[in-house]
């Protein structure tokens, strides 16, 4: 290992993070691993809803297979693409509502109620 990925405190970088502000606030953020349908990328951010079938997908409001109901917000980005994959997901915290991603026919408005009866809570940030 060279010096470049080590530190002299022995901490290893294994990724990038780059600030997105999708965390607006400082309730507890408690996550959980979970399935992601296969068939395509999901993004960080997203909105997902659990489908009968045990998986999780962009939530919907039309969908009709359990989806259409948000429940848990995507911690981060997944190829799906060609097949089911883990993700991490929150189960709870403070989000900023302009960095979620929204499924077709849901909006902020549409999904915070929900949302909030599940301790995620969305916020709009005010800029000082």
């Amino acid at each position: 290992m060279n010096n470049e990925t080590r530190s002299r405190a022995g901490f290893e970088t294994v990724g990038d993070f780059t600030p997105d502000a999708l965390i607006a606030g400082d309730f507890p953020l408690r996550t959980r691993k979970v399935l992601l349908a296969a068939g395509r990328a999901y993004d960080r951010g997203e909105v997902l809803g659990l489908k009968a079938d045990g998986e999780y997908a962009l939530s919907a409001a039309e969908a009709s297979d359990g989806s259409e109901a948000p429940s848990v917000v995507l911690a981060e980005s997944v190829d799906a693409t060609p097949g089911i994959r883990e993700a991490v997901v929150y189960l709870t915290g403070d989000f900023n509502a302009a960095r979620l991603i929204y499924g077709a026919g849901h909006t902020a408005k549409t999904v915070a109620k929900p949302l909030r009866d599940l301790s995620i809570f969305l916020h709009t940030p005010v800029q000082a």
